[in-house]
């Protein structure tokens, strides 16, 4: 697969822990954690360089993150 094209397919998953994390710090955690630790075990087993992956997360995670921070208390549905 394309690397960009497997960074970029990630991005939901980061944007999704983001949004999740300023409403609930423990939601996010365990969203994230959970990426991590398939992508180590994915890595380990069949050496595809989930760093792409987890590079993709981190693109999507503060972006989400920003979305979060708005919905929760910036205005757009406070």
């Amino acid at each position: 697969m394309n690397r960009i094209l497997r960074m970029i397919i990630h991005i939901p998953h980061g944007f999704i822990a983001g949004i999740f994390t300023p409403f609930s710090c423990t939601a996010g955690i365990l969203f994230s954690a959970g990426f991590f630790f398939y992508q180590v075990l994915e890595d380990w087993r069949i050496k595809d360089n989930s760093y792409l992956d987890v590079r993709g997360w981190m693109i999507g995670f503060p972006i989400g993150y920003v979305f979060g921070l708005l919905l929760k208390g910036g205005g757009i549905f406070a």
